[in-house]
């Protein structure tokens, strides 16, 4: 987010004709009332509680959540085939790039000059 504390404090030079004025006065006034929450707040507020202020919360910035449309279907979760397992015998197939390169040389253990 911009600096909230500059963009108000050009709001008197632009005006009362500028559209995001009274937004911005708004959000600061906001922030200044969630500045003021006592301390033990958290502790002592009960889950009731926080879903009424989250709900004003939401109203007030007129968020709404989408609701279910009754007799919707829903689709299924979309499903990965399982890669196809490797087999313990060699396919009689070979690929093109295995089937045209050359074979290595076999050497014997008495071949190796080292």
């Amino acid at each position: 987010m911009p600096d909230l504390a500059a963009a108000l404090a050009l709001l008197p030079e632009l005006g009362d004709s500028h559209p995001a004025g009274e937004s911005l006065q708004w959000i600061a006034k906001l922030q200044k009332l969630i500045e003021e929450r006592p301390d033990k707040f958290t502790k002592v507020v009960t889950p009731a509680e926080k879903k009424m202020l989250q709900a004003m919360l939401a109203r007030g910035v007129r968020v709404t959540r989408r609701k279910a449309v009754p007799g919707a279907v829903k689709r299924p979760a979309a499903t990965r085939k399982a890669a196809p397992k490797a087999s313990a015998k060699p396919s009689a197939k070979l690929s093109t790039k295995a089937a045209t390169r050359p074979r290595r040389p076999k050497f014997d253990s008495d071949d190796i000059p080292f």
